[in-house]
């Protein structure tokens, strides 16, 4: 484009000397005569056509298009068939041509500066036409909306600066879109697109850098963000062809950040009170960078598993390996997952839901209520918990673990196998364990308690003691090897079975807990 006086107008693409009074040429623009065609000492500027004014300013050219029938002003960089690199800011900090006392917008477009009087122009719009497009984008400091979507980014001014119009730059046709922040309460939503897959990727860098990037995976798109203090990301469709989409969330490399999961919203908060959102997305994939993090996940309307495990090590992305995963699943393709978390729990609602927490190698704690159960590792190393399940699991593979069960206030049963024993509740919720060194159940808060303890086919034995009855069933045809130990601690009712055989002893103190025992006792 040529540098034109400041008595040179193109109109729709031919070029005329009108003059339309010292309005142009102070770059003054007044929407209500635009809208209505702008008059000038040689004619009016038709209603609905496109002008492009050209003046020499602070040395530079400013090149001014504006949309006579609307007042908005547009930048008609459009049907190129290059791949273009565009950089704009609403920034009113900024200084250009050496000239401060009056603050300006900008577009850069490969290199080419043009420059807006921020006090003159309400809207700037740029095509990026054909080719893969570049843009970098800044806000202005104060509170900005940021909106993304697709190829479209939208950059707002939310509160306006003394009396000058709220500004808006709308960028079309953008393939690589990265907007910084720069200041202020700012609105940011990137938004994905329907019936096709796109990731959401948020995080929290070692320089305590926020970003979020949305993608498709036909790489048909990128919006990023960068700095923000929080990020949106919206799923719009759950159709068939949005099976793709995963939002997936890291924390930061301190530690003391939450993950919040449940149906149709994640939210990552970091421990300065930074945030990222995921509305919408039915599959989450969450990792903790640095293992003493927590996630909170939360149950959807259906039949959901919620799965801890701390046997196996998870990397996560940046290569690391972090201790543990957790995720809760149905039928209903929902998945969330959450990697190398130090505390992962979840919450039942409605729905038959099930809870299954595994220990590592260490000395561990699991703990059972009527409402909850939770699996704690030696010295804090991982604390995971299920609460509002209907059914519960947990699972030891070593022989140091061991398992409290507390009962209900009504009648609650709790039966005791070989390698197995569970509580079933009076509310109607069942807790399983399994494999653990040593397990004790207690009755002190109310109702009448019944327990019911089986043998192994080795030699086993029960013994009583005044509040309470021990089983320690063994292992080998000796009967040396101690396999698993139960106590029943205050329960009403305790019977001892002993229906597989072996040589199997009870111990039975005349003044303490009484026990009903069959013939297989000697």
């Amino acid at each position: 484009m040529n540098a034109f006086t400041a008595n040179q107008i193109e109109l729709n693409g031919k070029v005329e000397r009108r003059t339309f009074g010292n309005q142009w040429e102070r770059g003054d623009l007044d929407n209500s005569q635009v809208e209505s065609g702008v008059e000038g000492s040689e004619g009016i500027a038709p209603v609905g056509e496109y002008m492009v004014i050209n003046w020499p300013r602070y040395h530079q050219y400013n090149f001014l298009t504006s949309t006579v029938q609307t007042g908005v002003s547009t930048i008609p960089f459009e049907a190129s068939e290059a791949d273009n690199r565009f950089g704009d800011s609403l920034n009113r900090d900024h200084v250009y041509g050496g000239n401060a006392s009056r603050s300006e917008h900008w577009v850069e477009i490969n290199s080419l500066r043009y420059n807006f009087p921020a006090d003159t122009f309400s809207e700037i719009v740029v095509e990026g036409g054909e080719g893969f497009d570049t843009l970098n984008a800044w806000g202005t400091g104060g509170d900005d909306s940021v909106k993304a979507e697709r190829n479209t980014l939208e950059l707002k001014e939310l509160v306006p600066n003394g009396n000058e119009p709220n500004y808006t730059m709308t960028f079309y046709g953008m393939e690589d879109t990265t907007t910084r922040y720069t200041g202020g309460n700012d609105d940011v939503t990137l938004f994905d697109r329907e019936n096709a897959a796109d990731h959401f990727f948020s995080d929290l860098n070692s320089d305590s850098v926020t970003s979020a990037i949305l993608y498709g995976l036909d790489n048909s798109y990128r919006n990023a963000v960068v700095g923000f203090p929080n990020v949106y990301a919206e799923r719009e469709s759950t159709g068939p062809g949005d099976r793709g989409d995963v939002a997936i969330m890291r924390s930061g490399p301190t530690g003391g950040d939450t993950m919040e999961i449940k149906t149709d919203e994640a939210i990552m908060t970091y421990n300065d009170g930074r945030s990222s959102t995921a509305l919408g997305y039915d599959t989450v994939h969450t990792y903790s960078d640095n293992g003493r993090d927590t996630v909170n996940i939360t149950d959807t309307p259906r039949d959901d598993t919620f799965y801890a495990d701390q046997r196996v090590n998870h990397t996560n992305d940046n290569g690391a390996n972090r201790k543990g995963f957790a995720f809760l699943f149905n039928t209903n393709n929902t998945l969330f997952f959450a990697g190398g978390y130090h505390s992962a729990n979840s919450t039942a609602g409605s729905g038959n839901d099930t809870a299954i927490l595994y220990d590592d190698v260490t000395q561990d704690q699991f703990t059972v209520t009527p409402t909850s159960i939770r699996m704690v590792g030696a010295n804090n190393r991982f604390d995971n918990s299920a609460t509002g399940f209907e059914n519960n699991y947990g699972y030891s593979e070593t022989d140091q673990d061991t398992a409290t069960y507390l009962d209900s206030s009504g009648n609650d049963l709790f039966v005791v196998g070989s390698n197995n024993a569970w509580m079933e509740y009076a509310g109607g919720v069942t807790s399983y364990v399994t494999g653990f060194y040593d397990t004790t159940a207690n009755s002190t808060v109310g109702g009448i308690d019944t327990a019911s303890m089986f043998d192994t086919p080795f030699n086993d034995s029960i013994t009583t003691y005044a509040n309470s009855a021990r089983v320690d069933l063994r292992q080998g045809l000796t009967g040396t090897t101690w396999l698993r130990g139960y106590t029943v601690d205050a329960f009403e009712s305790v019977f001892a079975s002993s229906p597989l055989g072996g040589d199997d002893i009870a111990i039975l103190d005349p003044l303490g807990q009484s026990v009903v025992t069959d013939d297989g006792w000697s």
